[in-house]
């Protein structure tokens, strides 16, 4: 059983919404020695984030191509 195109574009949207979100938080932390080790673990969500979102992208191309052989 795979992955429909519908659920990867359901996928995609809501890690781009965690992003946003994540973005957002760091941008309205406050400096500080805390705040920094906060700043470093929220850009590497974003990172993480960022990668899986680049691997559903290439998964939805994929399944495009796929249908269309």
């Amino acid at each position: 059983m795979g992955i429909s195109e519908n659920e990867l574009v359901r996928m995609y949207d809501d890690l781009q919404k965690e992003q946003t979100n994540l973005l957002l938080d760091l941008k309205n932390i406050k400096q500080d020695e805390e705040s920094n080790k906060i700043e470093t673990n929220i850009q590497k969500q974003v990172s993480v984030i960022t990668q899986l979102l680049i691997t559903l992208l290439k998964l939805k191309t994929l399944k495009t191509k796929k249908k269309s052989l």
